[in-house]
């Protein structure tokens, strides 16, 4: 084997062994940042002045670290878990948005 073969090889493994080890702590983090999200998603629902408040009957504070992306109503989320877009149109919530969550 030569010596450029043999780097594209070890280089190849050192890729490999890196994703396998930093995974978990991706994983970790996109966790903690949905969580993080689905917080400041309830503080904002808690703001809003709503007619019929069973349009974000849907958000509440999941027992497990889901993400808000699979059962809110409403919420649209990357393939990392985060919220990317809120679609809101078809209910009569109405309220302020604080830039500072965003």
């Amino acid at each position: 084997m030569t010596s450029l073969t043999m780097a594209k090889h070890l280089s190849l493994e050192s890729l490999i062994l890196f994703i396998i080890v930093a995974f978990p702590f991706f994983s970790a983090f996109a966790a903690a940042a949905a969580s993080e999200e689905a917080i400041s998603l309830l503080e904002w629902k808690a703001t809003l002045r709503t007619r019929n408040n069973s349009v974000l009957s849907t958000w509440t504070l999941p027992s497990s670290k889901t993400s808000p992306c699979s059962t809110w109503h409403g919420v649209s989320c990357n393939s990392f878990g985060s919220v990317t877009r809120l679609n809101l149109s078809v209910s009569t919530v109405n309220g302020t948005l604080n830039p500072e969550k965003l």
